[in-house]
């Protein structure tokens, strides 16, 4: 939810305005916090997937290793959300 929407949804339920403020603060928080584990995140990912391309590539183009398969099936989901 976009905090625009949140803000009007609070404010449909007749919330009081120091609260819609402080949700739009907790908001911001949360999204700047979001923002710098994503970068994070984002680093783990890439190793990890180096390093199941080298095991993948060790074990062979027609079988790749059944260790990586977990990694790759949620990879795709990730590929699928974008």
């Amino acid at each position: 939810m976009k905090k625009d929407e949140m803000i009007s949804v609070l404010a449909i339920a007749g919330a009081e305005p120091r609260v819609i403020d402080a949700m739009g603060e907790a908001y911001d928080m949360g999204f700047d916090y979001g923002s710098k584990a994503y970068v994070h995140l984002t680093d783990a990912v890439e190793e990890a997937k180096r390093i199941c391309e080298q095991l993948d590539s060790v074990v062979g183009v027609v079988c790749k290793d059944p260790s990586t398969a977990d990694f790759w099936k949620a990879m795709k989901k990730l590929q699928e959300l974008e």
